[in-house]
């Protein structure tokens, strides 16, 4: 179980650091028929630098679509989900080694979520069909990992997807042994994510599942130092940066440094004000260390962001003195999204960011879960 590489979109290039000035555009609302709701779905761009994600919800048959929004900002539909073979509520996506895209579905009909195939022109193909209860499920709404030319994925069970079909490699015993999702994989072939429990209070914790096929508890969370834990992702001396979505001295969330050694160490603690608060999504890294990520709530707490503690935030993490520093880059207001749910995605050549917000945008949509809040924004973040 070698890893060959997390195959990318996009390569990665050094990054300016964002100063106090930078420029926040939303290069779509969603309004239903095009797309709803984002949730987790990062944004992938190609060399043309094109952007392509999903959405949850919306489209032709309302179950979720595959769009793509050209460099002149137009969005184009390519694929909707039916809710049949095809699935329904598709979430994040990777790219393969072939180019295509390869993603999950929260469910099928009756049946429990499927895996698919969908080329960058919207040539669809389901691989595989989940069957639900005891066995494996779809990673919904997060992606899958790519080694070897096989997707693996978790939900409860560690499991590997090709050609032959699945094929289980660990199963949850639940509490202690948890394995919520994989989020991060090395080029040893380790795998690394985050579960649930782990200990009487339940906080969450970060494991491994390494080439051999052995499952380890990495960190245990127990409220002070942060609780469920959202993802991880690993800087190039194999230590993992990540996020709580609760706990921490604040009880708001942080970002937090798991180092090769196993000391866990709070990088930051959210107040729930200004600077921000539950993140939902993980951190990413530059080139130079600093890391990014949004919140779900905190920052303008006013107006249509005053119902769920505020609309959430763009932010930079810059180590600086042995210090960590949050920089706060954009909040945002409900009008321009709201709620962000998805890690960011650097554009390398540039050092743009791109996101997505799972509300906010345009108020007057609805959709299946009866949004009240909006149906979503992609957005763009330039130094």
């Amino acid at each position: 179980m070698r890893l060959r590489g997390m195959i990318c979109f996009c390569t990665l290039a050094a990054t300016a650091m964002f100063a106090s000035a930078q420029t926040y555009t939303v290069l779509h609302v969603f309004h239903g028929p095009d797309g709803a709701d984002p949730e987790a779905s990062s944004v992938l761009l190609d060399s043309k630098g094109n952007v392509y994600s999903t959405t949850s919800w919306g489209g032709a048959a309302g179950y979720g679509t595959f769009y793509k929004i050209d460099t002149d900002q137009k969005e184009s539909v390519l694929y909707s989900f039916t809710n049949g073979n095809d699935g329904a509520l598709p979430g994040d996506l990777i790219v393969g080694s072939d180019g295509a895209f390869y993603g999950g579905t929260s469910m099928s009909g009756t049946a429990g979520g499927t895996t698919f195939r969908i080329t960058p022109a919207g040539r669809f193909s389901t691989i595989y069909r989940f069957q639900g209860g005891a066995h494996a499920s779809s990673p919904y709404p997060y992606a899958f990992l790519w080694s070897e030319n096989a997707l693996y994925g978790a939900g409860g069970v560690i499991y590997r997807l090709d050609k032959s079909g699945e094929t289980d490699l660990f199963k949850s015993g639940g509490f202690v042994d948890s394995a919520g999702r994989l989020t991060a994989a090395d080029s040893k072939g380790n795998f690394y994510g985050v579960g649930g429990g782990g200990d009487i209070t339940g906080s969450g914790l970060i494991f491994k599942f390494d080439a051999s096929g052995h499952y380890s508890v990495l960190h245990v969370f127990e409220g002070p130092d942060g609780s469920n834990p959202v993802s991880v992702t690993l800087d190039g001396a194999g230590n993992l940066y990540g996020t709580t979505s609760g706990g921490g001295p604040l009880g708001h969330g942080t970002v937090f440094e798991l180092n090769t050694k196993g000391q866990l160490t709070t990088l930051y603690s959210f107040t729930g004000g200004a600077d921000g608060g539950g993140p939902s999504a993980g951190v990413i890294l530059d080139p130079r260390g600093d890391l990014f990520g949004t919140t779900y709530s905190g920052g303008i707490l006013t107006g249509k962001c005053a119902n769920l503690q505020g609309c959430g935030v763009v932010f930079a993490l810059t180590h600086i003195n042995d210090t960590w520093k949050e920089i706060v880059l954009h909040r945002f207001n409900g009008d321009d999204g709201a709620y962000p749910e998805a890690n960011l995605t650097l554009d390398l050549s540039g050092g743009a960011l791109y996101g997505t917000t799972w509300a906010g945008g345009d108020y007057s949509c609805s959709t299946f879960v009866q949004s009240i809040d909006g149906c979503g924004v992609v957005f763009r973040i330039t130094p």
